[in-house]
């Protein structure tokens, strides 16, 4: 126990509402044997410094701007008014709000800062003057920033899926979120997404299973929160393709020479057995049922080819022509069985086919043989069909050249002087001015 100091004899102190005593004053009381007893008063002080715990009225003290947050510092002993707070990179020594404890002192901040984060401290003087002098702090993360996605997925390669089959969506975002929601197109409308364990809340994920019966394109997106309450809005999605339609054969032709057929599929298709993007095969009859009506010539198919990174919709047919081709042949084309042709996803082509017809192109006359008269006065070409004049109009002697080499012989014109035509035989009468001695080679050239 020790003497107050600072007061001097004569100073006067409270003891409750109704007695007052002066320092050093004489107090009169009993003893214990009923005797009257003198004593002097003195002062006790108090040298002992307060101590402080702080809390608040967030449960994890991650805050955002706009929120109203109560601090509490609850010190061990009665504080003189009032204690300040410190908000570091915000305010500095604010002060408090009484409670109905001397002890207990709070704090309403509206929060509304730019900084990160924030640390908490408070400092004041019990009633006797001591400072409180410890380091009692609690510290605030300010997050003010909306959440983003670094990364989408799925689980198929390209996206393009078929009905029946279950692909998985995920989604990775900067900062933990609350549970997501994922709308699909039209099929899927806010459903709940699942956490990837061990991802802190970043990754999450959802089955899908792609409805049969319909095709088109399916965009999916997703909305959350962080767990602040900061709004995703971003604009990231994944655009899947549902196909359940299987190939076919959209267009069939050939190309002037009669030597190669294309052969074009409505959708990327592939060889079901094929190991590369660029394929060559001379196993046609296994892929493909090739029939001809009409006609005098026939096909043979000498090897399919194709190349996906060029047209993967498109198939070559490399074939020969046996005959001499009227222009009626009607060639027919289909898979041989419907396991042989298939889209991206697994649709095959059926071997019922509608737009896979092409007629042989009607090659350009050939002279198959020719003969000139004795008197050398007539030439007559054997072609290997009927021939006009632009399609259609009768040839004229304008339609022919005549070149003489060798021997003696000399043209009167170089073009023939008369023309006769049946069928397929054409008859050219020619006038030499110079007789021939039979070494002249006579050539005839269709203008």
């Amino acid at each position: 126990m020790q003497k107050a100091a600072p007061l001097s004899v004569g100073s006067s102190i409270s003891n409750g509402p109704s007695l007052v005593y002066n320092v050093g004053q004489s107090v009169i009381g009993k003893a214990s044997n009923g005797m009257a007893k003198k004593g002097i008063l003195y002062l006790v002080s108090n040298s002992s410094t307060p101590s402080v715990t702080l809390s608040s009225s967030d449960s994890d003290n991650i805050i955002s701007n706009s929120e109203v947050v109560t601090i509490t510092a609850t010190f061990s002993e009665s504080m003189t008014p009032t204690p300040t707070i410190s908000l570091s990179g915000i305010i500095s020594n604010a002060l408090m709000t009484a409670t109905s404890s001397a002890s207990i002192w709070t704090y309403a901040w509206t929060v509304s800062s730019s900084v990160s984060s924030t640390t908490v401290t408070v400092a004041g003087f019990d009633l006797a003057g001591n400072a409180y002098a410890g380091t009692e702090s609690i510290t605030f993360t300010i997050d003010n920033t909306a959440p983003t996605i670094i990364n989408t997925d799925s689980s198929d390669d390209d996206d393009y899926v078929k009905g029946g089959a279950t692909v998985q969506l995920s989604v990775t975002f900067s900062e933990a979120v609350i549970t997501p929601t994922i709308t699909i197109g039209s099929d899927v409308s806010n459903a709940s997404m699942t956490v990837s364990a061990s991802t802190n809340s970043t990754t999450w994920y959802y089955d899908w299973a792609v409805p049969t019966g319909v095709d088109g394109t399916y965009v999916a997106t997703v909305s959350t929160t962080d767990l602040i309450g900061n709004a995703y809005s971003g604009t990231d999605s994944v655009t899947l393709t549902v196909d359940n339609t299987d190939p076919e054969i959209s267009s069939v032709s050939i190309n002037d020479d009669n030597d190669t057929i294309t052969l074009t599929f409505t959708e990327p298709t592939f060889i079901a057995d094929a190991t590369s993007n660029s394929y060559t095969t001379t196993d046609t009859t296994y892929y493909l049922s090739v029939n001809q009506s009409g006609g005098t010539a026939t096909i043979t198919v000498d090897q399919i080819r194709y190349d996906s990174t060029t047209d993967d919709r498109v198939y070559y047919l490399d074939i020969t022509v046996n005959g001499t081709s009227d222009g009626s042949e009607q060639i027919s084309i289909a898979p041989f069985s419907a396991s042989r042709f298939k889209d991206r996803v697994g649709n095959f082509a059926a071997t019922s086919q509608t737009s896979n017809t092409v007629t042989l192109s009607n090659t350009a006359p050939q002279i198959s043989a020719t003969s000139i008269t004795s008197d050398n006065a007539t030439v007559t070409l054997q072609f290997s069909e009927s021939v006009y004049r632009n399609g259609s109009a009768a040839l004229t002697i304008a339609d022919f050249s005549l070149v003489t080499t060798g021997g003696t012989a000399v043209l009167t014109s170089a073009a023939p002087v008369s023309i006769s035509v049946s069928n397929t035989l054409v008859e050219l009468g020619i006038v030499f001015s110079t007789p021939a001695n039979g070494l002249e080679t006579l050539t005839i050239t269709p203008a």
